[in-house]
C-alpha cells in the first residue's frame, strides 16, 4: 500500500462523506463527471442569500485561478475543467454559499479585476494589486524534505551543519539556499523528480522545494516526508474587490465553515497527502540574502510533455499522478 493510500485512511470517513458533495473530478469512485456538473447538482435545491450587485451574476460565483500557480493549486484540465488544490477549494467556498461556481483561467489580479470575476484564487500580499485578500487556505515556503519521518525536530541550522542538500537548478530554491547561512553540502538537479529520487536513493540527506508542489510530489514515493520549514511562509487566501464588503464576510465566513467542518484539511489530504503545518517563523537562525522568498508557483525544471501539461511546480509530474489517488 502507498503512503498516500495509508494517509487516506486516517480522514475520517465524515470528512470524506461531506467532501464528496463537492465536484473533485478525476478522483475515482465519484459520482459526478466535472466540477460544474457536481456544483449544479449540489446546489440545485439550495437558495443563496448573496445576489447582484455583491456578486456578478444570480445564483453563480465566477472564480478565477491562475494557470502559473502550478501543481497542486492548479493541476492541469481533465476532461476539459480546471483541477488543483484551488479549484477544490472554491468549489467548496461555493457550495457553502449555496451557488454554483464558474471558473476562469486568468493570469494576474488585474485580469481577474478587468474580467469583474467575483473572486480569485491564489493571491497573496505580494500579488493583490489592491484587492482584498480573504483569509488564507494555504501557505507557502521553502520546505526541506527527507527520507523516512524524522524522530527529532529540527530546530535551528546547526541540526542541519554537515548534511546534504540537494534542490532544483535555476530555482527560486536555489537562490533561496545558496544565499543561506547553511552549512550543507549542495547538490543541484535537472527537476524535483530527479531530486526525491536522489533523496529515495540515500544519495542526499534532504531536498529543498517549495513546500505545498514538493508534498504533491512526495506522495508519489514511498517514504519521503515533509521535515520543516525554513522560514515563515506567505499566507495565500482569495482576492475580493476590496470594496465589496458584503463577499468579503460571506468568503470569510464560508473559509472559515470549511475549515471547522474538516473539508479543507480533507482536500488538503487529497492534493498533498499531509497536514505540514507551516505555520510559526521557521528554523529560528536561518537567514538567507536572497531577494525574493516567494516560491509560490515556482515552475522552474523540466517541464511535462504538452500531453501531460498539468503546469508543474518545479518540474514535478506530481499534478498528472495525483488526479487518481482517491
Amino acid at each position: 500500500m502507498k503512503k498516500a493510500e495509508k494517509l487516506a485512511t486516517r480522514i475520517f470517513a465524515p470528512l470524506v462523506a461531506a467532501l464528496l458533495i463537492f465536484p473533485l473530478s478525476g478522483c475515482a469512485g465519484l459520482s459526478f463527471a466535472s466540477y460544474q456538473d457536481a456544483a449544479d447538482k449540489a446546489n440545485a435545491n439550495m437558495t443563496s442569500s448573496l445576489t447582484p450587485p455583491a456578486i456578478s451574476e444570480s445564483g453563480k460565483l465566477k472564480v478565477g485561478y491562475m494557470e502559473k500557480a502550478g501543481s497542486p493549486q492548479y493541476a492541469g484540465d481533465v476532461n476539459n475543467q480546471p483541477t488543483g488544490l484551488d479549484i477544490d477549494v472554491a468549489a467548496a467556498v461555493a457550495s457553502e454559499l449555496g451557488l454554483n461556481v464558474e471558473f476562469y483561467k486568468v493570469s494576474s489580479t488585474e485580469q481577474a479585476r478587468k474580467e469583474s470575476l467575483d473572486m480569485v484564487m491564489g493571491v497573496s500580499s505580494k500579488n493583490a494589486n489592491g484587492m482584498a485578500v480573504v483569509s488564507s487556505y494555504l501557505e507557502s515556503g521553502v520546505g526541506l524534505f527527507s527520507k523516512g519521518e524524522q524522530d527529532q525536530k529540527i530546530e535551528s541550522i546547526s541540526d542541519l551543519t554537515g548534511k546534504s542538500i540537494g534542490y532544483v537548478r535555476g530555482s527560486a530554491t536555489e537562490t533561496i539556499v545558496t544565499k543561506s547561512n547553511l552549512k550543507m553540502q549542495q547538490q543541484t538537479f535537472k527537476n524535483l523528480d530527479d531530486a526525491f529520487q536522489a533523496l529515495q536513493e540515500g544519495k542526499v540527506d534532504y531536498v529543498a522545494a517549495p513546500a505545498v508542489s514538493g508534498a504533491n510530489l512526495a506522495m508519489d514515493y514511498d517514504d519521503i516526508y515533509f521535515a520543516t520549514q525554513l522560514f515563515a511562509p506567505t499566507k495565500i487566501g482569495i482576492g475580493v474587490n476590496a470594496t465589496n464588503s458584503v463577499l468579503i464576510k460571506a468568503i470569510e465566513d464560508a473559509l472559515n465553515e470549511i475549515s471547522r467542518n474538516g473539508v479543507l484539511n480533507a482536500i488538503d489530504y487529497r492534493w498533498t497527502g499531509t497536514v505540514m503545518e507551516l505555520g510559526g517563523d521557521g528554523l529560528t537562525d536561518f537567514k538567507t540574502s536572497a531577494n525574493n522568498t516567494d516560491v509560490s508557483g515556482e515552475t522552474s525544471g523540466t517541464k511535462l510533455s504538452s500531453s501531460q501539461s498539468y503546469g508543474p511546480g518545479d518540474g514535478s509530474t506530481a499534478g498528472a499522478n495525483a488526479l487518481h489517488k482517491y
